[in-house]
């Protein structure tokens, strides 16, 4: 069925995943407060692609096909943000495909996804380069990491374990540092 709602999430977090034909899940994002779920489906008149759960407690708010149809003809400055949506979606998906695809070590695939977790918690706030530590909120399970990085669960365990033994990362909880991006 095409997509019938986009949603919005308006407080909390959402981990978003794609699943394989096999029923294999690769977790893409995790999705915060001000993004869409299910535009680039809505705006397409597609089935919804990707599933989401909620990390935390959320609020979401869920806009009908036809009011969102209605409020973007009513409104036409609304189609700027809506690109710039479309624009975050494509630039994960870019961030995914060369995660997975063009690093070669395992501990090379893990660790961009840790900066690249961490560079889209700071909101692009942090320079690229900078030597200094980011810090970011851990929801995911190794599993889960591993499933976003293209490595098993064993695999990111091993890594992180290594990461803390040469003093490159800090975990408390549900905090991670990355002491030298």
């Amino acid at each position: 069925f095409p997509a019938d709602h986009l949603l919005i999430i308006c407080c909390g977090r959402v981990k978003v995943t794609a699943a394989s034909t096999e029923g294999r899940l690769l977790l893409l994002r995790i999705a915060a407060p001000g993004d869409f779920l299910g535009l680039a489906a809505l705006l397409q008149n597609a089935p919804y692609r990707i599933t989401a759960e909620a990390l935390e407690p959320c609020i979401i708010k869920s806009v009908p096909r036809a009011d969102f149809t209605r409020f973007m003809t009513t409104y036409p400055d609304v189609g700027h943000s809506i690109v710039q949506a479309l624009a975050r979606e494509y630039n994960g998906a870019v961030l995914t495909a060369r995660r997975l695809a063009l690093n070669i070590s395992a501990a090379g695939k893990l660790a961009s996804t840790l900066l690249d977790m961490a560079r889209t918690e700071e909101l692009d706030n942090c320079p690229a380069q900078s030597n200094l530590p980011l810090s970011f909120l851990m929801p995911l399970t190794h599993e889960e990491l591993g499933s976003m990085a293209g490595l098993s669960r064993e695999t990111v365990s091993r890594l992180l374990t290594r990461f803390r033994r040469e003093d490159l990362v800090h975990q408390t909880r549900d905090r991670m540092t990355l002491k030298q991006p």
